[in-house]
This record gives structure tokens, sequence and C-alpha cells, in this order.
């Protein structure tokens, strides 16, 4: 793994952690709309 993946990879966990309730909330609306749209 290249440096340069993992210093996104860190990114991206500091923005998840940052976001907090926020993003959970979207995550949660997008996996419930995606689940409507499959079918499940």
């Amino acid at each position: 793994m290249t440096p340069n993946i993992e210093q996104a990879e860190r990114m991206l966990a500091e923005l998840d952690s940052a976001c907090g309730k926020i993003c959970s909330g979207v995550k949660l609306t997008k996996t419930m709309f995606m689940e409507k749209r499959n079918g499940s």
C-alpha cells in the first residue's frame, strides 16, 4: 500500500468521525433508499 492511499484513508476516517451524527443520518437515509430501490 502506498503512503498516498494510507493518507487518503486516514483523511477519510478523520472526516467520518468529524461528521458524527450528521453523516450517520445521511448514510442511514441512503441505505434505506437503496433498500427500497432494490426491493428488499
